[in-house]
């Protein structure tokens, strides 16, 4: 890997760092199997909609953008329930912040919705269905 190069999300009027953190963004992507005609578009909303509010310096090997590590890790929890990379995925994309947020924030909102609603029938395995035709379901808490 590269020296450690800083992204400074205070000068979002910078075309420098935007290209540098985006051209980030889409390095971690590429670690995950996200067919590249839809890596430029996911690293566009992460870029825009989940980075650009932080105003602390951020580097390249910071875990935000450690992609590969969240994805998995939600996958590993819910695969027994049926859960599979390649369906994550292809949520994520449709939903990119859930390739950012942290994976026990995914977890525990799934868990908590899943929990919730128990007693009428919903089982992990179902809202887990359901999330994956509509990915703003993961998100929900």
């Amino acid at each position: 890997m590269p020296p450690s190069e800083t992204f400074d999300h205070s000068t979002t009027g910078s075309s420098f760092h935007q290209d540098a953190r985006r051209a980030r963004i889409e390095q971690a992507l590429r670690e995950l199997p996200v067919a590249e005609e839809e890596i430029a578009g996911v690293a566009t909303q992460i870029n825009e909609h989940f980075l650009t509010g932080n105003t602390e310096k951020v580097h390249d090997d910071s875990t935000l953008f450690d992609f590969r590590r969240k994805v998995s890790a939600v996958v590993e929890r819910f695969s027994p329930h049926g859960l599979t990379l390649e369906d994550y995925l292809t949520a994520a994309v449709k939903q990119p912040q859930l390739i950012c947020q942290a994976p026990a924030t995914i977890i525990g909102n799934i868990e908590t919705v899943a929990e919730h609603f128990r007693e009428h029938g919903l089982t992990l395995k179902k809202y887990l269905t359901a999330a994956v035709k509509k990915p703003p379901l993961f998100c929900q808490s």
